[in-house]
């Protein structure tokens, strides 16, 4: 299989049910976003099945975040750059706060 493309996105969100809504994109906020990082992906623990074409969604702990961060800030990303690490940094400085309001954090991928 040739693998062209990828996307890959944080979503905040409620919960992870929202994610079977028809329109579940209107209901969460898209936080980070990263254009053909296949190095990322495939370098975090988390991500079980890296070749599955899409995968689920996964919810994010604190050190799963920091995880991507510390990878972000030492591999430039398909564009050359760093652009994924500063959404990373505000996730990370939002974390806890925003649990304790009842958010969570979700990353997605699919090519």
């Amino acid at each position: 299989m040739i693998k062209i493309g990828l996307d890959c996105y944080i979503f905040k969100a409620k919960t992870k049910k929202v994610f079977q809504d028809e329109n579940w994109y209107d209901k969460v906020e898209e936080v980070w976003y990263a254009r053909k990082y296949w190095d990322l992906i495939h370098n975090m623990s988390f991500i079980k099945d890296v070749d599955d074409d899409s995968g689920d969604f996964i919810q994010l702990t604190m050190d799963n975040v920091e995880e991507m961060l510390q990878f972000a800030a030492h591999n430039r990303d398909y564009f050359d750059g760093f652009e994924t690490v500063p959404p990373l940094c505000e996730i990370i400085a939002n974390f806890e706060q925003d649990y304790e309001d009842g958010w969570h954090y979700y990353f997605y991928y699919s090519y």
